[in-house]
């Protein structure tokens, strides 16, 4: 990236400015998983629009909570598979 003189701070502060947060995760993420920084982005904003939470597939017990640092509540019903956070 040095030939086109963006930096990683002028990316971070390219997503921050438009209003998202995790650019730092993102960034450090999309680095070390070799993928590009754009892609990255548009694969967090598709699936989470920058918000830090489950996703909900039809019918998934826990849809759209709030990441937590404790692990949820168990799943309402045996055999129904419930959430943890993922911390890499």
């Amino acid at each position: 990236m040095a030939a086109t003189g963006i930096t990683d701070a002028k990316l971070i502060k390219m997503v921050r400015d438009s209003g998202h947060a995790f650019g730092l995760a993102i960034l450090a993420t999309s680095k070390r998983e070799k993928l590009s920084f754009a892609l990255a982005l548009a694969l967090v904003e598709q699936e989470s629009n920058f918000q830090n939470i489950f996703g909900c597939d039809e019918g998934a017990p826990f849809c759209h909570q709030q990441v937590a640092v404790h692990p949820p509540a168990p799943a309402p019903a045996a055999g129904l598979p419930g959430a943890a956070v993922t911390i890499r």
